[in-house]
C-alpha cells in the first residue's frame, strides 16, 4: 500500500480542564517515520488524552504538534491525515464489511474502481476476503476489529492511531490479535500509536514504549531497556509479569564489602552487583532493592548451574504460602521476613503452602532505587 511519511513532535504539551486538572504536563516526544510507539500506564494517567489531542479529538492547552514539519494545533482532525481506530469498533451496524471499509473513500467520491481495488487490497491484507458481504452483528469481536483497522488503513493515513483496540477481546483472542498487529505494522511501513493499560501488549508490540503517570512521561525507550534498565521504581514495578519485588535495606560496609541488610535471614553481598560504585555512595542509608521473580530460583535449578552462573546468588531461607500451577513455570508465593515475595519458577516446583524451603537470589540482577525520591541509582550515576 502506497503511503506518506510521518514524523510527529509533540513540544511542551499539557492538557489542563477547567477545573485546574491536569490531565497531561509537559509532554515532550519525538516520534519517528515507522515506529510502533506505545503509550502505556495505569488508568487515568492521561495515554488516551494524549493521543486524542494528537489525532485532534482534545485540545492542547498548552504545547505545540506537529506532524512532518506542519503545526497542527488548530488543524481539524480530518485534515491531519491521520486515522484512529477505537476501543469500541465504531462500525455502521446498517452497512456490510465491504462498505464499512469503504466508506471513507465513498464520502470523497473516489471512482469505483479505485475503491473496489482497495478494499479487496485491504480485505486480502487482513484476510477477511470471505467477511465482505457480512454486517457486523454476523461478525466475531476479533473479526469487528479487523475491519475497524481496515476502515481506518484504507486511507493511507500518515499515522495509525489504536486506543486500547483489543481490550473488548478475551485472552486467547487478544493474543492472536497481537501478533496479527505486529504482522500489519511491518507490512504497512506506517507510523503506529497504540495507547494500552496492558503491559504485556506494551512489551511485545512497541518499537518504543512511553511509561506514563499522572499525566507525566516517566520513561520512553525501547522494551529491552525499560526492563534492564528502569528509570524509576514506579516503571521498574510497571514492565514485568509477575511485577518485580521491592525490599527496603540499608547498605552497611563490612571486612571492606558492602551488605544490604533488609532484616532477618535477608543479608545480600553486593560484590557482583553492577553498581557496586555507586552503591559506595549510600553506605548508612536506605535502599529500595527490586528483583524480578525470575531472578529468584529454586534450589534444584541452582544445583544444576554452573560456578559462574552461581557467582552473586544468595540463598535465603522462606516459607511458602502460595502456588501457581502454569504448566512450563510455577508462580510461588512465598514469605521472607516481613516481606512478602513471588518467584517465577520451573516445571520442577512441588513446594506447598506452609513448607520452609531455600530459595537463591541473583544479586547480579538486582535493582535499587534511592528510597527517597524512588530514582534507579545506576541514574545517578549516570548524572
Amino acid at each position: 500500500m502506497g503511503r506518506s511519511m510521518a514524523q510527529l513532535e509533540l513540544r511542551n504539551v499539557t492538557k489542563r480542564y477547567e477545573n485546574g486538572f491536569e490531565a497531561v504536563s509537559n509532554f515532550n516526544l519525538d516520534i519517528q517515520d515507522k515506529e510502533f510507539i506505545i503509550f502505556v500506564g495505569p488508568s487515568g494517567c492521561g495515554k488516551s488524552t494524549t493521543l486524542r489531542m494528537i489525532a485532534g479529538l482534545e485540545e492542547a492547552s498548552e504545547g505545540e504538534i506537529w506532524i512532518d514539519d506542519r503545526l497542527v494545533n488548530y488543524v481539524e482532525p480530518k485534515d491531519r491525515d491521520l486515522s484512529m481506530v477505537f476501543q469500541n469498533y465504531a462500525l455502521y451496524p446498517n452497512m456490510t464489511v465491504y462498505d464499512n471499509i469503504a466508506f471513507s473513500l465513498q464520502v470523497r467520491r473516489l471512482p469505483k474502481k479505485e475503491i473496489d481495488n482497495r478494499v479487496r487490497e485491504v480485505a486480502r491484507i487482513l484476510e477477511i476476503e470471505n467477511l465482505l458481504d457480512r454486517r457486523p452483528k454476523d461478525l466475531s469481536g476479533g473479526q469487528k476489529q479487523r475491519v475497524a483497522i481496515g476502515n481506518a488503513i484504507i486511507r493511507r493515513p500518515k499515522a495509525l492511531l489504536m486506543d486500547e483496540p483489543l481490550s473488548n477481546l478475551d485472552a486467547k483472542l487478544r493474543g492472536q490479535m497481537r501478533v496479527e498487529l505486529a504482522k500489519l505494522h511491518e507490512r504497512l511501513d506506517t507510523t503506529f500509536i497504540y495507547v494500552t493499560h496492558d503491559q504485556t501488549e506494551a512489551m511485545t508490540l512497541g518499537t518504543r514504549i512511553v511509561v506514563m503517570k499522572d499525566g507525566r512521561i516517566q520513561q520512553a525507550d525501547t522494551p529491552k531497556m525499560l526492563y534492564e534498565h528502569p528509570v524509576n521504581r514506579f516503571v521498574a514495578g510497571f514492565i514485568g509479569s509477575p511485577a518485580m519485588n521491592f525490599l527496603e535495606g540499608v547498605v552497611c560496609c563490612e571486612e571492606k564489602k558492602l551488605w544490604l541488610r533488609c532484616g532477618a535471614r535477608m543479608d545480600f553481598e553486593l560484590t557482583w552487583c553492577s553498581v557496586y560504585s555507586v552503591l559506595t555512595d549510600y553506605i548508612a542509608k536506605t535502599v529500595t532493592a527490586g528483583i524480578r521473580p525470575e531472578d529468584i530460583y529454586l534450589e534444584e535449578e541452582y544445583r544444576k548451574m554452573g560456578q559462574e552462573e552461581q557467582k552473586g546468588l544468595k540463598a535465603v531461607k522462606v516459607t511458602v504460602t502460595a502456588r501457581e500451577l502454569l504448566g512450563a513455570e510455577n508462580i510461588l508465593y512465598f514469605q521472607a521476613g516481613e516481606n512478602d515475595l513471588i518467584a517465577k519458577v520451573g516445571p520442577e516446583c512441588a513446594y506447598r503452602s506452609g513448607e520452609e524451603i531455600t530459595l537463591y537470589f541473583d544479586t547480579k540482577r538486582m535493582h535499587f532505587f534511592d528510597a527517597g525520591i524512588g530514582m534507579n541509582v545506576e541514574r545517578c550515576e549516570l548524572g
